[in-house]
């Protein structure tokens, strides 16, 4: 019921034995079609676990950092978003966030943008971007280096 209510799902009736039929929705809850990410992987560096990440990152930190590896970058979060999207605070997402910053993980980057229904007409907005050697391009020309010494990706 809730994944309906938040335009998750859709849920129909089919056939003589009117067996219910789901349909997958897009994630961001607009109601549009679900369509499969082209990438259906997060790719992580090897370089988490070499430097201890594992262990000494929080858990409100680890989430956050999976949400923004699972983004194009640079992603915008608004963390007020975060019940409806992910299911844990804002603050928790915060809390990650100034984390990941911290350590080096991920790096924020504040951009003006017009907001017609602000006093101002204008907001600030976050923008995240993962950090090497964690970032897509850096996975990416590692993988090619390995692939063209002879190694599998």
């Amino acid at each position: 019921m809730r994944l309906q209510q938040r335009g998750l799902i859709e849920k129909s009736r089919c056939g003589k034995e009117r067996k219910i039929k789901i349909k997958l929705l897009a994630q961001d809850g607009s109601g549009e079609e679900y369509q499969r990410p082209a990438s259906r992987y997060i790719r992580l560096s090897h370089d988490f676990w070499k430097n201890r990440f594992d262990e000494d990152i929080s858990l409100p930190a680890l989430a956050m950092f999976l949400v923004v590896l699972g983004e194009r970058t640079p992603c915008e979060l608004p963390t007020e978003h975060m019940p409806e999207w992910y299911g844990w605070s804002a603050d928790t997402a915060e809390r990650g966030l100034r984390e990941l910053q911290r350590i080096g993980l991920i790096r924020k980057e504040q951009h003006l943008k017009e907001a017609p229904l602000s006093p101002t007409g204008i907001t600030v907005v976050n923008e995240y971007y993962v950090c090497p050697p964690f970032d897509k391009r850096t996975l990416d020309s590692r993988r090619h280096t390995h692939e063209t010494k002879g190694g599998e990706a």
